[in-house]
């Protein structure tokens, strides 16, 4: 849960770096609670107000994917490469494969043009 707050407090920041277990354990976490929302959202909104729970599930994807889109940059620093390469992920077939395969290597040791390296676990 520290990570997905930091990543929260730290949605304006695309010059740093964020470690691969930031990276991840953000994702991890932002799944549980958007499967705890939606759970929660189809309790309280059963059948007559489903709309209003489908709204309120949108609103926090959209709120939540700044954060998730700076620390994307920000994990992809980490490995010495630019955050234009998010738009790797856009190319249809291969490009979340490209995206995942980016996210996934270890960071660059030492100090690189982004900053020095994050402290993580």
């Amino acid at each position: 849960m520290k990570y997905y707050i930091q990543a929260i407090k730290k949605s304006g920041d695309y010059k740093t770096r964020a470690s691969r277990s930031e990276y991840w354990l953000f994702i991890l976490t932002h799944f549980f609670v958007m499967i705890l929302l939606t759970f929660f959202m189809s309790i309280i909104f059963n059948s007559s107000g489903r709309e209003l729970g489908s709204l309120i599930l949108y609103l926090f994807f959209f709120v939540m994917l700044i954060p998730h889109l700076a620390l994307t940059v920000r994990r992809l620093h980490d490995s010495d490469r630019s955050g234009v390469y998010i738009f790797s992920g856009f190319i249809p077939i291969v490009g979340p494969f490209v995206m995942l395969y980016f996210l996934t290597q270890p960071s660059t040791i030492g100090i690189n043009e982004y900053g020095p390296e994050p402290i993580g676990f």
